[in-house]
């Protein structure tokens, strides 16, 4: 169906009360990106989200688009199996979308019914009304509005819902409070159908960088510069596409094992962990602070030490690295690793492992 086509079935009425339904949307909405429990975080066993990658199309290495520039739009997953994946975005201007929703136009206390559309069948799609933009596709490009102005911290941002649906369709959620389609959550505008399908709602918020400066929202992705690895206690060494790590199976999978395991260690770029000023909401102060990076981990066989790795007040450059304890059966292992600054900025890398 064309954008045109579903903007007249749909309404700019309608489409700011879906919006409605997305605002609900938690922040640990996004959380619930896998069936794996906590400490199981390293576990891929279905389809997850790892994260956004958003960026400015001209410089991809800024995680901060400016108003009136392309933004991109990428969603980092993983799968068990090799599904199709679609993805629906909803970018929400806050400022221009707030004055309809107070008036309660379209809002949540009014009647809604939204018919049932199916979306994102193209990666193509595109759909632009007030204070929202709709894109599909795992990696999409939009240009990024005015926000209105800064929050209390001198920040301007916009927020943005999606589902991310492998091996199904995804569709126009039903406002009937109907959760039990999909993978959905109420109050996401979007579920994912299919009798093969697994789908996970997300939320992110895109920091818009300032043409002047001054508001900390200038942010540069931090990068993955390689990956080194080797038996724990020995040396580490590049892990290149002709230089896999081996490692021998272990048979024993208890938490005690005295198999050999395999360390692997994160590299950064020099500044990944960028310095930044920032508008304090309670002195309306100025202060400096620094990102603190967090780097997950996941394999598709075997066992880490852990889930994440993160820099803390007491070791603010902390080593992003984990410890493998090899699968009993031998064959290749995938392991990704994934990383955010806690202001937008991300970057992943994949390796493999082999296990003889």
């Amino acid at each position: 169906m064309s954008a045109e086509r579903t903007a007249s079935v749909i309404g700019p009425r309608r489409a700011r009360a879906a919006l409605g339904l997305a605002s609900l949307v938690a922040l640990a909405t996004a959380g619930a990106q896998s069936c794996a429990t906590f400490t199981e975080a390293w576990q891929l066993t279905d389809f997850r989200i790892l994260g956004v990658r958003a960026y400015a199309e001209t410089q991809p290495e800024r995680n901060s688009p400016r108003r009136g520039e392309s933004a991109v739009l990428e969603l980092s997953t993983a799968d068990v199996r090799a599904r199709n994946v679609r993805v629906a975005w909803l970018v929400v201007n806050s400022a221009s979308f707030g004055a309809p929703m107070a008036s309660g136009d379209g809002g949540m206390s009014g009647g809604l019914s939204l018919p049932p559309i199916f979306l994102c069948d193209s990666a193509d799609f595109a759909l632009d009304l007030p204070g929202i933009t709709l894109r599909c596709g795992t990696r999409t490009s939009f240009t990024v509005p005015s926000t209105g102005g800064p929050d209390s911290r001198g920040r301007e941002s916009l927020t943005i819902f999606g589902v991310a649906c492998a091996g199904g369709r995804i569709r126009v959620r039903p406002t009937d409070g109907d959760a039990s389609s999909g993978a959905s959550a109420p109050g996401v505008p979007f579920e994912c159908l299919g009798s093969d399908a697994r789908g996970w709602p997300f939320q992110y918020t895109m920091l818009v960088g300032s043409a002047t400066g001054g508001t900390g929202n200038d942010n540069m992705h931090p990068r993955i510069v390689g990956v080194r690895a080797g038996v724990m206690g020995g040396t580490l060494t590049p892990v290149t596409d002709t230089q896999i790590p081996r490692i021998q199976r272990c048979a024993d999978q208890s938490t005690r094992s005295s198999c050999t395991r395999l360390r692997v260690e994160a590299d950064f770029n020099d500044g990944a962990r960028e310095r930044y000023p920032e508008r304090d909401p309670n002195t309306n102060m100025i202060v400096m602070r620094d990102e603190r990076l967090v780097t997950g981990f996941i394999v598709s066989a075997g066992r880490l030490s852990g889930g994440f790795r993160t820099d803390t007040a007491a070791e603010p450059q902390s080593v992003m690295g984990n410890d493998f304890l090899p699968p009993k059966d031998p064959g290749d292992v995938r392991m990704i690793i994934y990383a955010t600054d806690g202001r937008g900025g991300y970057d992943t890398r994949e390796i493999t492992i082999r296990v003889d």
